[in-house]
């Protein structure tokens, strides 16, 4: 994973966005880490007023639900067969962490 992420920035860079402007976050992470760190990356971007915000995950992870119209992307955090709550997180919870200005897409 640590690759892809080295990949992703240099084609960020590539493509002319400021180094300043990529946040990448890697390691071994849990649930309260990662919605720290999109809360506070959420609290730079409230101070533009206009653009783009491009998220990359890049993770273990696993579909929740009984059928595929329920199912729901989860990202894992921990390596035990029990999943406790804390131990997970779906894609849509992230980007309520995430809170965006109207002007932002």
């Amino acid at each position: 994973m640590l690759r892809d992420k080295t990949a992703m920035i240099e084609a960020l860079l590539a493509r002319d966005l400021p180094a300043n402007r990529i946040l990448p976050l890697h390691g071994r992470l849990d649930r309260p880490l990662v919605t720290a760190f999109l809360q506070n990356a959420g609290l730079g971007v409230a101070r533009r007023n206009d653009g783009s915000v491009f998220v990359h995950f890049n993770s273990h992870g696993f579909f929740d639900g009984d059928t595929a119209a329920e199912a729901r992307p989860q990202l894992l955090f921990s390596s035990s067969k029990d999943v406790a709550d804390e131990d997970r997180r779906c894609r849509e919870d992230f980007f309520i962490a995430f809170v965006l200005p109207a002007e932002v897409g």
